[in-house]
């Protein structure tokens, strides 16, 4: 935990920390605790499947462009 502590330093003052403290209280915040997992993973692998799509185009674009030699 102590290793957080700079990290959080650096993005938010203290009365940010009270405030962020007084939203995850209340039950909006409490719904934000609860599914802020499944959002994370869910726009993970969003992240994942775009990056993967990219990373095609800029492969076939480099082949196109003969940097790349196409694969049997």
């Amino acid at each position: 935990m102590n290793e957080l502590i700079p990290v959080y330093a650096k993005y938010f003052t203290n009365e940010d920390i009270k405030q962020m403290i007084a939203f995850y209280e209340t039950p909006l915040g409490k719904k934000t605790i609860s599914v802020l997992p499944q959002i994370s993973q869910e726009s993970a692998e969003i992240g994942q499947k775009y990056g993967i799509a990219a990373a095609k185009r800029a492969l076939q674009k480099l082949e196109e462009e003969g940097y790349l030699r196409r694969r049997p």
